[in-house]
């Protein structure tokens, strides 16, 4: 998705959803990144969503490699 940063600027998130995201997601999410900032010659940031992640992701996240946004496990359910 395209954002702007605090100035006003162009800015990609490139956004992998899963119930449990793992690290097949936030490869996806890396490599996305990469390739759009390669083909658009903007920043762009790699994000993952889910109800939970992978403790083997916890290194990414808490270094800001990889952005980590919580679904609320009540949002999922049938209203």
């Amino acid at each position: 998705m395209q954002v702007a940063d605090g100035e006003g600027n162009p800015h990609y998130i490139a956004v992998e959803a899963s119930f449990t995201v793992n690290g097949r997601d936030s490869r996806r999410a890396l490599r996305n990144a990469e390739l759009m900032t390669r083909f658009t010659g903007l920043p762009a940031t790699a994000a993952v969503a889910g109800v939970r992640y992978d403790w083997n992701l916890k290194e990414s996240v808490e270094s800001e490699r990889l952005y980590w946004y919580e679904i609320p496990s009540d949002d999922l359910e049938a209203g």
